[in-house]
């Protein structure tokens, strides 16, 4: 949200160059060009020149204040993190915790053995509740099938919060 007061009459196209640069800023960041979120710019003053105000310079020092912000501001960089539920079989729970643990930046949460549905005769299931970032959660399914050698009974994944990264 941007907030302008008195910048001295100035014309519409200093207000709408300043706005620019302000959104840009915004939506382009100072962390790895992530936008800034929850976030509330007032500018209260400032003056205008008919001689030697020109929407292009009050554009770059906008730009530049942003910048200068954005420094002072101590800026936090946000990663989605997604909780994931994986069944498998329980001869394969320790190639999969492995994984989730070492490769995958998770934490597991839980991990609930399921009762055999075919009596003695079926595979023993467990059930790994895990917190994996959205990024290691591209392309999973399909290296778990490959790593278990069996046909995945569960795999679900949902968004859980945002967790701070640096």
């Amino acid at each position: 949200m941007i907030d302008i007061y008195d910048l001295g009459c100035a014309p519409f196209e200093i207000f709408y160059s300043i706005e620019t640069a302000i959104n840009n800023a915004l939506e382009n960041g100072s962390l790895m060009g992530a936008p800034v979120l929850h976030t509330k710019v007032t500018i209260t003053g400032g003056s205008f020149s008919d001689l030697r105000s020109t929407d292009t310079i009050f554009e770059m020092c906008t730009a530049q204040l942003m910048r200068e912000l954005f420094k002072g501001a101590s800026p936090v960089l946000l990663e989605p993190v997604m909780d994931l539920e994986v069944s498998t079989p329980t001869t394969e729970v320790k190639a999969v915790l492995n994984d989730i643990l070492s490769q995958r930046r998770g934490k597991v949460n839980e991990i609930k053995e399921e009762p055999s549905q075919f009596g003695t005769q079926g595979l023993q299931r467990s059930t790994i509740l895990a917190v994996l970032p959205l990024q290691e959660t591209v392309g999973y399914s399909t290296f778990l099938r490959s790593l278990t050698k069996v046909i995945l009974e569960g795999f679900f994944v949902d968004f859980c919060r945002a967790k701070l990264i640096f």
